[in-house]
Protein backbone atom coordinates (compact mmCIF):
# COMPACT_ATOMS: atom_id res chain seq x y z
CA UNK A 1 0.00 0.00 0.00
CA UNK A 2 2.79 2.36 0.93
CA UNK A 3 4.53 1.84 -2.44
CA UNK A 4 1.28 2.65 -4.24
CA UNK A 5 0.83 5.86 -2.25
CA UNK A 6 4.45 6.90 -2.82
CA UNK A 7 4.29 6.15 -6.55
CA UNK A 8 0.93 7.78 -7.21
CA UNK A 9 0.91 10.68 -4.77
CA UNK A 10 4.54 11.33 -3.88
CA UNK A 11 6.44 14.31 -5.26
CA UNK A 12 10.21 14.61 -5.55
CA UNK A 13 11.95 17.65 -4.16
CA UNK A 14 15.11 16.74 -6.08
CA UNK A 15 15.65 14.17 -8.81
CA UNK A 16 13.24 11.78 -10.46
CA UNK A 17 9.58 11.67 -9.56
CA UNK A 18 8.46 8.62 -7.53
CA UNK A 19 6.46 7.32 -10.51
CA UNK A 20 9.75 7.13 -12.43
CA UNK A 21 11.53 5.22 -9.68
CA UNK A 22 8.81 2.96 -8.23
CA UNK A 23 7.25 0.48 -10.61
CA UNK A 24 3.54 -0.16 -11.03
CA UNK A 25 2.14 -1.69 -7.87
CA UNK A 26 -0.20 -4.56 -8.78
CA UNK A 27 -3.55 -4.70 -7.01
CA UNK A 28 -2.68 -8.25 -5.98
CA UNK A 29 0.20 -6.89 -3.90
CA UNK A 30 -2.05 -4.37 -2.20
CA UNK A 31 -4.54 -7.14 -1.52
CA UNK A 32 -1.87 -9.38 -0.06
CA UNK A 33 -0.51 -6.68 2.26
CA UNK A 34 -4.01 -5.68 3.41
CA UNK A 35 -4.90 -9.28 4.23
CA UNK A 36 -1.66 -9.73 6.14
CA UNK A 37 -2.32 -6.60 8.23
CA UNK A 38 -5.79 -7.76 9.15
CA UNK A 39 -4.66 -11.26 10.05
CA UNK A 40 -1.80 -10.02 12.19
CA UNK A 41 -3.91 -7.46 14.04
CA UNK A 42 -6.39 -10.15 14.99
CA UNK A 43 -3.59 -12.33 16.41
CA UNK A 44 -1.65 -9.78 18.49
CA UNK A 45 -2.83 -8.31 21.81
CA UNK A 46 -4.84 -5.11 21.30
CA UNK A 47 -2.97 -1.86 21.93
CA UNK A 48 -5.31 1.12 22.21
CA UNK A 49 -2.50 3.52 21.21
CA UNK A 50 -2.75 2.21 17.65
CA UNK A 51 -6.43 1.32 17.61
CA UNK A 52 -7.53 4.13 15.34
CA UNK A 53 -4.73 3.34 12.90
CA UNK A 54 -5.86 -0.29 12.76
CA UNK A 55 -9.48 0.69 12.20
CA UNK A 56 -8.78 3.29 9.53
CA UNK A 57 -6.34 1.11 7.60
CA UNK A 58 -8.90 -1.70 7.76
CA UNK A 59 -11.41 0.74 6.23
CA UNK A 60 -8.93 1.52 3.44
CA UNK A 61 -8.51 -2.21 2.77
CA UNK A 62 -12.30 -2.63 2.78
CA UNK A 63 -12.92 0.17 0.30
CA UNK A 64 -10.15 -1.05 -1.97
CA UNK A 65 -11.63 -4.55 -2.05
CA UNK A 66 -15.14 -3.35 -2.79
CA UNK A 67 -14.46 -0.47 -5.19
CA UNK A 68 -10.81 -0.80 -6.21
CA UNK A 69 -10.29 2.71 -4.84
CA UNK A 70 -7.33 3.90 -2.81
CA UNK A 71 -8.35 6.62 -0.38
CA UNK A 72 -7.19 8.53 2.65
CA UNK A 73 -7.84 7.01 6.04
CA UNK A 74 -10.47 9.65 6.82
CA UNK A 75 -12.29 9.17 3.50
CA UNK A 76 -12.15 5.40 3.92
CA UNK A 77 -13.65 5.70 7.41
CA UNK A 78 -16.49 7.87 6.10
CA UNK A 79 -17.10 5.38 3.30
CA UNK A 80 -17.11 2.45 5.75
CA UNK A 81 -19.67 4.19 7.96
CA UNK A 82 -21.99 4.46 4.97
CA UNK A 83 -21.59 0.70 4.46
CA UNK A 84 -22.22 -0.17 8.11
CA UNK A 85 -23.23 2.71 10.43
CA UNK A 86 -23.30 0.33 13.41
CA UNK A 87 -19.51 -0.07 13.55
CA UNK A 88 -18.81 2.21 16.52
CA UNK A 89 -15.02 2.00 16.20
CA UNK A 90 -15.25 3.42 12.66
CA UNK A 91 -17.09 6.46 14.02
CA UNK A 92 -14.70 6.96 16.97
CA UNK A 93 -11.37 6.40 15.18
CA UNK A 94 -11.40 9.53 12.97
CA UNK A 95 -12.52 11.65 15.93
CA UNK A 96 -9.54 10.40 17.94
CA UNK A 97 -7.15 10.87 15.04
CA UNK A 98 -8.31 14.22 13.65
CA UNK A 99 -9.86 16.01 16.60
CA UNK A 100 -7.86 14.59 19.49
CA UNK A 101 -10.96 13.06 21.06
CA UNK A 102 -10.33 11.16 24.28
CA UNK A 103 -13.14 8.69 23.56
CA UNK A 104 -11.87 5.15 24.05
CA UNK A 105 -11.73 2.56 21.31
CA UNK A 106 -13.05 -0.67 22.75
CA UNK A 107 -11.03 -3.75 21.79
CA UNK A 108 -14.17 -5.73 20.92
CA UNK A 109 -15.40 -2.95 18.62
CA UNK A 110 -12.04 -2.80 16.86
CA UNK A 111 -12.10 -6.57 16.44
CA UNK A 112 -15.62 -6.29 14.97
CA UNK A 113 -14.26 -3.97 12.26
CA UNK A 114 -11.30 -6.23 11.55
CA UNK A 115 -13.58 -9.27 11.33
CA UNK A 116 -16.02 -7.53 8.99
CA UNK A 117 -13.24 -6.42 6.66
CA UNK A 118 -11.67 -9.88 6.64
CA UNK A 119 -15.05 -11.29 5.61
CA UNK A 120 -15.22 -8.86 2.71
CA UNK A 121 -11.66 -9.64 1.65
CA UNK A 122 -12.38 -13.35 1.65
CA UNK A 123 -15.63 -12.91 -0.30
CA UNK A 124 -14.35 -10.80 -3.15
CA UNK A 125 -11.18 -9.97 -4.98
CA UNK A 126 -10.48 -6.82 -6.98
CA UNK A 127 -8.81 -7.23 -10.34
CA UNK A 128 -7.72 -4.25 -12.38
CA UNK A 129 -5.38 -3.41 -15.25
CA UNK A 130 -1.78 -3.68 -14.15
CA UNK A 131 -2.25 -6.76 -12.01
CA UNK A 132 0.25 -9.50 -12.50
CA UNK A 133 -1.28 -12.85 -13.44
CA UNK A 134 -1.02 -15.64 -10.91
CA UNK A 135 1.86 -17.94 -11.64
Amino acid sequence: MEFWVCREQGRAIVGLQPSEVIGVVPNAWVTSVGKAYLERWQRVPYDERVGELMVLIACRVWRFHVEGVHSTKTAAGQWALRQNPGLTAVRVAPERRNAGSEQRLDAAEVQAVLSRVREVVQERQVAAPGDMPDE
